[in-house]
Parts: structure tokens; sequence; C-alpha cells
């Protein structure tokens, strides 16, 4: 009969234990209040018909073979990264060689992200398509929707960028500058060796906005509640194997 009692007690004591400890929950959202950025990788355009994206590059498709620095770690920038400028040139400001447009507001706002970074190669600036801002439009609010990032299908050909910030933390020059921030690692050698890091992943947005041979660009900024999302089309598309930016 003491053995039950002592068993007893011992319970009641773990139990007490128990209440005056209890687990902390585990964080299942993230903190609003916080800033973040995300963004998609563009996709890999290939010269075999297919689906821009389709599919990565192999060994053999005849393109350059990466030659990362050794010992660099993924995102290391190097000292002197070959981005296709002349030397000392500075980086360009909103307004820096872009050409005047016509466009407003949001138009104006998409184009002026984008073309300082063409024109200072001597690249043809983009012009503004709404036809293809009406895509990017449809995509967005899906993303929105889902709240997380992922690249549309059956485009055509047509090249996408994506990008997600905190609602109310970044306008649409912020988020496009997630994109132009990969020049201080893009060199111009043929895709997909593009990326002094050695992943192409790293320089696929950059190097959509200064493919030579796009032409239009159309965008949609949307948000849901706790996110802001753009969505930018490219006609015709980029990053293709085997060839360079410009």
């Amino acid at each position: 009969m003491n053995k039950f009692i002592l068993i007893a007690i011992l319970s009641i004591i773990a139990v007490f234990a128990v209440s005056a400890n209890p687990h902390k929950p585990a964080d299942s959202e993230m903190d609003l209040e916080s800033e973040f950025a995300n963004d998609s990788e563009t996709e890999l355009g290939l010269d075999t018909g297919a689906e821009p994206g389709s599919e990565e590059p192999t060994p053999d498709t005849g393109a350059e073979e990466t030659t990362p620095d050794a010992g660099a770690e993924p995102g290391a920038e190097e000292s002197t990264p070959d981005t296709g400028a002349e030397p000392g040139s500075e980086e360009p400001t909103p307004d820096a060689g872009a050409e005047e447009t016509g466009a407003t507001g949001f138009e104006a706002d998409c184009l002026k992200a984008h073309n300082p970074f063409r024109t200072m190669l001597g690249i043809e600036p983009l012009t503004y398509s709404e036809e293809l801002a009406a895509t990017a439009k449809k995509w967005a609010n899906t993303l929105a929707g889902r709240n997380g990032l992922g690249h549309s299908k059956g485009r055509n050909r047509i090249g996408e960028n994506l990008a997600m910030g905190t609602k109310n933390a970044y306008d649409t020059a912020r988020l496009i500058s997630l994109w132009t921030n990969e020049k201080k690692y893009f060199r111009n050698k043929k895709w997909p060796n593009v990326s002094t890091t050695g992943n192409w992943k790293d320089v696929a947005h950059y190097s959509q906005i200064v493919w030579a041979n796009t032409k239009e660009v159309g965008c949609a900024v949307t948000e849901n509640n706790k996110n802001k999302f753009i969505v930018c089309h490219y006609k015709p598309a980029g990053n293709w194997v085997g060839d360079l930016a410009y």
C-alpha cells in the first residue's frame, strides 16, 4: 500500500512541475513588424524550342564551363567583378541614361528602374507593354493569393522576374532593385557561365533586365495583408543557353 501511495505522490509532483514550466509554442508566423524580401530566379531559356525554364543546363548544352573562384563562398563578391561597364563607371541613378518614353506613374517607375542599367551598357532601352503588364497582373494576383513565389507556365517565351517584400516596406523601385543589385556578380559570358559566384541563379534577374534582344517589359504590383509582390514580364525572353546577354 505504501508503494502505491508513493507512486501517486510522485505523479502529482510531476503534473505540477509540467504546469509550472509549460512548453514555449513554436513560431509559426513571421513577425509582421520585421522587414524582409525574397526573390525567385528568372528561368533559363533554351535554344531547343522548349519553354524558358523547362530544364537547367547540362554539360552537353554547349555552354562554356563554369569556373567559379576556388574557395569562394556562394554570393561572395569579387574585388573587380566583370559587369561589362567601363572601368570606374558609377552605378546608374534612377534617371541616368533613361530616354524620354512619355510614360507616367507606375509605368515610368518601372522603366526608370530598368533602363539605366541598359543605357549605361549602350543597349536599347525597353519600352512598356500593356499586354505584358496584363499577364503580369494576373500572375501577381495569384502569388498574393498564395502568399509565395513561383513561376507561371505557358508564357510562350515570355521572360519573368518575381520578387516579394514586406507590405509597406517595399515600393516598386526597391523591389526591382532586388534584381538589379545582382549586377555586382554578373559577367557577360555565354549562358550559364554568367556569375562570379558560379551559380547563374545569382544573376538571372539582372541578366534578363540587360538582355539585348529583349525589347519590351510590363509589370504589376499587388499585395495581401502581409506582403507585396511584383511580377515583370519580358518579350522576347532572355537568358538563353549559349548566348551572350549583349
